[in-house]
């Protein structure tokens, strides 16, 4: 369904899928550091891997896609989470406006420096560095690791998921 919209643009446009997921490097190699479940910080691992993917099985029809971080946003959402998880994820430096987070999505999606350009992680409006995955990190690091982009990670996935929806996906 989804590549069926991304093909409905004028065939000399290149259609974009910008997906957000709130992922860091600290967070992936810490999953309990801010006292949330590391299932939490799995699906926008998963996002990513996905944007690689996308981009190399859509490409040739013009079809990219890119992954981003908007950044440490203290939104309403927040209510749902613990207080004391709250108190903890405010203690974390650089928190952003919505406004500020906003803009990175915004890149992603309408840039002309991403124009035709997928499989990328985008932070604070710019491509993500890409951290070894032995590197450690702490709460500031921005970045994203090297297996969350790793194409053959990213084709496994892919057939899985296909298996998992069946017809649906095909």
């Amino acid at each position: 369904m989804l590549r069926d919209a991304l093909e409905a643009r004028p065939p000399e446009e290149t259609a974009r899928q910008a997906v957000v997921g709130a992922v860091d490097a600290f967070v992936e190699a810490n999953p309990g550091a801010l006292g949330v479940s590391s299932v939490v910080f799995s699906a926008p691992s998963l996002r990513a891997r996905h944007i690689v993917e996308a981009t190399r099985r859509w490409a040739d029809d013009g079809i990219v896609a890119n992954s981003l971080m908007p950044g440490g946003i203290m939104t309403n959402l927040q209510r749902h989470i613990p207080a004391e998880t709250r108190a903890r994820s405010a203690e974390v430096p650089s928190l952003k406006t919505p406004q500020q987070g906003a803009s990175t999505s915004l890149v992603a999606a309408i840039s002309p420096e991403f124009e035709g350009i997928g499989g990328r992680y985008v932070e604070d409006g710019t491509e993500a560095e890409v951290i070894d995955d032995d590197v450690e990190v702490d709460p500031t690091s921005n970045g994203v690791r090297r297996w969350a982009l790793d194409p053959a990670s990213a084709a496994r996935l892919w057939d899985v998921s296909l298996d998992a929806v069946g017809d649906a996906g095909r």
